[in-house]
């Protein structure tokens, strides 16, 4: 990981001279951030509101890109978001080449605060709300979990709350949760890849509205890296129970 972001390190201290040089209403941004996730910002500043989203390999999200900037001549700044993941750097070189084959000048540059706090700390679902976005999850799978055809003793429940904090339970809701570490994540979504059904098997993302984006991020990309098939993961609403429950076990560790 350490090369990797060495790497992105090196990339940006090559390109701040050229952005230095850049002149005002003549750039747009690209954030990759996660291990599947790209944003494009057409905009120079930060602006959630016109910001949209897809999957880094997402062809038809690119090619609408490259046609928007393409005719503008209009300079694309990539910006990595240091900490995301082991493929930034490969997903940074092969923006850069896409747009170097289109003739669309491309400059690698670093996230500024302002960038870096809005996506680590902002609330999943304010960023949500102004795109259209596809964070993976398989698009034929509905959003209202009574329609999912799951077997709850093959089913595994992760609830993100704020201050990194998450949960899980496995089987049907009965009040009772466990809190984990992301760090213990993947060793923890192998672990009931091995036990459950591999037919059956299901694994449910729900996110409080005060957990933050990078958090939701994090977990999506477990599901990528364990291999989970789409069709066995989701992410659905949580509950009022749920959340109730959260907060009795923060009251209880704090007591």
């Amino acid at each position: 990981m350490k090369v990797l972001f060495l790497f992105i390190t090196a990339l940006s201290i090559c390109s701040c001279d050229q952005s230095s040089k850049l002149k005002k209403g003549q750039t747009v941004n690209i954030y990759v951030a996660g291990c599947d996730s790209i944003f494009y910002c057409p905009k120079e500043i930060l602006d959630p509101r016109s910001m949209r989203g897809a999957k880094k390999d997402d062809s038809a999200f690119l090619q609408k890109i490259i046609e928007e900037v393409s005719p503008l001549k209009i300079r694309v700044l990539i910006k990595p978001l240091i900490g995301s993941c082991d493929g930034t750097a490969e997903t940074v070189v092969n923006l850069s080449r896409i747009l170097f084959n289109k003739d669309i000048p491309g400059v690698v540059i670093k996230t500024d605060s302002l960038e870096n706090k809005y996506f680590n700390s902002v609330s999943f679902f304010e960023i949500m709300k102004p795109m259209s976005m596809d964070l993976n999850e398989p698009k034929d799978e509905p959003d209202d979990l009574s329609k999912l055809k799951i077997k709850p003793e093959s089913t595994v429940t992760f609830l993100l709350s704020d201050n990194n904090q998450i949960y899980y339970y496995k089987g049907a809701f009965n009040g009772h949760i466990i809190e984990t570490h992301y760090a213990d994540l993947s060793d923890l979504i192998k672990g009931f890849k091995k036990q459950l059904n591999k037919d059956d098997m299901m694994f449910l993302i729900k996110v409080e509205e005060k957990a933050s984006y990078k958090n939701n991020i994090d977990v999506l990309d477990e599901m990528t890296i364990c291999d989970i098939p789409a069709g066995h993961w989701a992410q659905v609403d949580i509950t009022k129970e749920e959340i109730d429950q959260i907060i009795k076990s923060k009251k209880s560790a704090n007591e």
